[in-house]
């Protein structure tokens, strides 16, 4: 009778300890999946401004056959160290050049060619394509190329000169500096005889 009592009192303790080790199991994949949980990456800054999106990123349109999708926007005060890191790493013309120059905007971008010709920006063709605007009244921004001359066409690090084949595509990075405060975002895509616009932050309903 003893024997038995001590065998079902064995097994009830190994029981126990399964569970145990189970719940703890159980809790070390729960804390695993917490630790593995990524914080979705930041597309923009438009807060930081005061501005509020009227469209999520990425966000794409086409003109004639060219396709702009825009990744991902930030805003920048040129004398910021994030600003000042941009542009020595890129090397463009020094700032003492863009007296007027408030603020550094840092924009990733895919285009590509649906067309049957080549699509360029280059001495061939300085049509810009499209343009990026942070205001509605004289918000034009400027576009930063390097002052490399060696800079590469086709950079995927900082778009300058370009030429996209048909049904290429490019994943790359562009820089503009504003001369005032942005108070809206939107790019205008000019292909052909199409223009088409993309609002990002549209606070008056212009582009509705």
């Amino acid at each position: 009778m003893n024997k038995m009592i001590l065998k079902v009192s064995v097994a009830a303790m190994l029981v126990g300890q399964l569970l145990t080790l189970g719940g703890i199991t159980q809790k070390n994949h729960v804390v695993a999946a917490a630790a593995t949980t990524k914080t979705p990456a930041m597309t923009d800054n438009f807060f930081k401004y005061g501005m509020e999106k009227t469209q999520d990123l990425p966000a794409t349109i086409n003109a004639d056959g060219l396709s702009y999708t825009l990744h991902k926007v930030m805003i920048y005060d040129v004398n910021s160290k994030d600003a000042q890191t941009i542009w020595k790493t890129y090397k463009f013309l020094p700032l003492s050049l863009y007296s007027k120059a408030k603020y550094l905007i840092w924009t990733k971008i895919t285009i590509t060619n649906n067309t049957t010709q080549t699509i360029r920006r280059d001495m061939k063709d300085l049509s810009q394509k499209w343009r990026v605007s942070v205001d509605t009244i004289n918000g034009d921004t400027t576009l930063l190329t390097s002052g490399d001359p060696y800079y590469p066409y086709n950079s995927k690090e900082s778009l300058g000169d370009f030429i996209l084949k048909p049904n290429e595509s490019l994943i790359t990075y562009e820089a503009y500096y504003a001369k005032v405060k942005p108070r809206h975002f939107f790019v205008s895509l000019m292909y052909k005889n199409t223009l088409k616009n993309l609002y990002l932050v549209d606070p008056d309903g212009v582009g509705k």
